[in-house]
Formats: structure tokens, C-alpha cells, sequence
């Protein structure tokens, strides 16, 4: 697990954070709202979306099928 909060982890004011209740709101919206075809669309809409919202300094986004399984 790799954490980086940069100078938001020397303060501990909410109102210097992101509200990640907010984020996974954010996310949830556009998830049910659009359909994607896509794993790829569905992340760079998510990361265009997040960045549009958020103005965070740094984004690192994973999105996963979880019912999906290699083959083999």
C-alpha cells in the first residue's frame, strides 16, 4: 500500500482534504447514470470527471471488473 498525502498530512483540517464520502458519490452518479462498453471509457470518464470536480493536485485511479476472472 503505497499512501502519499503530501502537505495535506502535516494538517488535520477536513477542509483541507478531499471528502472522499464525495468522491465515492461522484463516482457512484456517473457509474449508474452512463453506460460504458468499456473498462477504459469508464475510466477516463471517472478521471476526467474526478479532476473536473475535485481539482485534486495528483490522481491515481484503478477501476476493476470484479466479477471477471483470468482465463486458465
Amino acid at each position: 500500500m503505497q499512501l502519499e498525502v503530501g502537505d495535506r498530512g502535516v494538517s488535520d483540517r477536513l477542509d483541507e482534504a478531499v471528502d472522499y464520502t464525495q468522491v465515492a458519490s461522484a463516482i457512484r452518479e456517473l457509474s449508474n447514470g452512463e453506460r460504458f462498453d468499456l473498462l477504459e471509457a469508464l475510466a477516463t470518464r471517472t478521471a476526467d470527471m474526478l479532476m473536473e470536480r475535485f481539482s485534486p493536485e495528483h490522481l491515481r485511479l484503478r477501476v476493476r471488473k470484479q466479477q471477471v476472472k483470468p482465463a486458465g
